[in-house]
């Protein structure tokens, strides 16, 4: 089971009937609870080592009145042993009524916020004032302050950004090989990621731990997905580090469920060359945190028809075989197959209802077959739906011979 906090807290302020809070209490009651209850979830997280996103947009300081010098500040190349990094972000009321900064929630515990406390006037200053400690950090570092005011819900976005020099203890955190570079994973890892949640990001950082000086250059990458490749192409010493910063906007994609794809990285080391497959992967799903009690209470359900575990009886090997796999929507509004997928060559899915109506069932249509030595290969068959209770439906599956 997964915990999904921000899912929590944006179910809570959206509608405000989780947790028992009833949509019709007044409003200051409802803010306060809200807060309250905000406060406690980011505490939880924060002592579990969890990064809290409290809210899922954020707005241009212009559309709510203020203006900032710069909403990015550069700390430059530094060393842990400079210690912590301080930096106050200044902004104008540009609005026409007094503007009360009410929260600044960093995305990392390693970053702390202060700021204008009192009610700034129209034409009047404020700052936001930003410490990172880098102790648990090496090379590029990116990180956001979400601001909150009086005047929206959604949040300005400050970021701040860095590079910590790296020592000889750090390469023993690259632990994967990418070619000749060691890198801090062995592919790019975007997790789940929602279909209109806006743009996400997922880093990779390389180390040179070879004596001759090594650039990348990175080949076209998949549709939607784009990098940043501001360090891609420069000759990297020994010892040195970068870092790619992929980002993918799951709303242009037509795929749902899990995508797998790759890029490709072209490293030159003297006169070799090398040509290395990274991996890409992420899982698309459905936005849930929007919906409201009414809507959770309607949503579709959606049910295997067959028990906990789907056998397909295959008596010959090598033979494809045909089969259909049957699913219910026990809920009240239409259920919505986004995809379907199997974790195994030996199965193909072939077509299935996208569409099911509350009460009726569907179909999933199958080829599967048997092959080799192995006379049973147990497959997960994976259902993808706008069921927020049950939008991944995995039924354990497996191909068995049958005389």
């Amino acid at each position: 089971m997964k915990l999904n906090i921000v899912n929590i807290i944006k179910s809570s302020s959206s509608n405000g009937s989780a947790f028992g809070v009833s949509s019709n209490a007044p409003k200051t009651n409802f803010k306060q609870m809200k807060n309250l209850l905000g406060a406690a979830i980011l505490m939880m997280a924060l002592l579990l080592g969890v990064t809290v996103d409290v809210s899922a947009q954020a707005v241009k300081p212009e559309e709510i009145g203020m203006k900032f010098v710069k909403t990015t500040h550069y700390f430059g190349t530094f060393s842990k042993s400079n210690g912590k990094k301080s930096y106050s972000f200044e902004f104008t009321n540009t609005g026409s009524d007094p503007l009360l900064v009410e929260n600044v929630r960093p995305t990392c515990g390693c970053t702390t916020g202060d700021w204008t406390r009192k009610p700034i006037l129209p034409g009047e200053k404020g700052k936001i004032g930003v410490v990172f400690d880098p102790r648990n950090f090496q090379g590029y570092i990116s990180k956001a302050v979400k601001v909150y005011t009086n005047r929206s819900d959604k949040y300005v976005k400050l970021q701040i950004t860095g590079r910590i020099r790296v020592n000889n203890q750090v390469k023993d955190e690259f632990t994967h090989f990418v070619g000749d570079f060691k890198s801090d994973k062995s592919f790019v890892d975007f997790g789940e990621v929602e279909k209109n949640a806006g743009v996400e990001t997922s880093t990779i950082r390389f180390i040179n731990v070879m004596r001759d000086s090594m650039r990348v250059v990175m080949g076209e990458l998949p549709y939607g997905i784009t990098a940043d490749q501001s360090r891609v192409g420069e000759f990297i010493r020994e010892g040195g580090n970068f870092m790619i910063a992929f980002k993918i906007d799951p709303s242009k994609l037509k795929e749902w469920g899990n995508m797998d794809t790759t890029v490709t990285l072209t490293m030159y080391r003297d006169i070799k060359t090398m040509n290395v497959e990274l991996p890409i992967k992420l899982t698309i799903i459905d936005d849930f945190s929007s919906l409201s009690e009414l809507q959770k209470k309607t949503a579709p359900k959606a049910k295997f028809i067959g028990g906990d575990e789907l056998t397909l009886g295959a008596s010959k090997v090598g033979k494809w075989n045909n089969a259909k796999v049957e699913f219910i929507n026990e809920g009240k509004t239409d259920l919505r197959i986004r995809n379907v997928q199997a974790d195994h060559n030996n199965i193909t899915i072939k077509k299935f209802d996208k569409v099911i109506a509350p009460g009726k069932t569907g179909v999933v249509g199958l080829s599967y077959m048997l092959d080799g030595d192995d006379l049973e290969i147990p497959v997960n068959l994976t259902v993808w739906t706008n069921d927020p209770d049950n939008y991944e439906l995995i039924v354990p599956t497996k191909i068995k011979y049958e005389d």
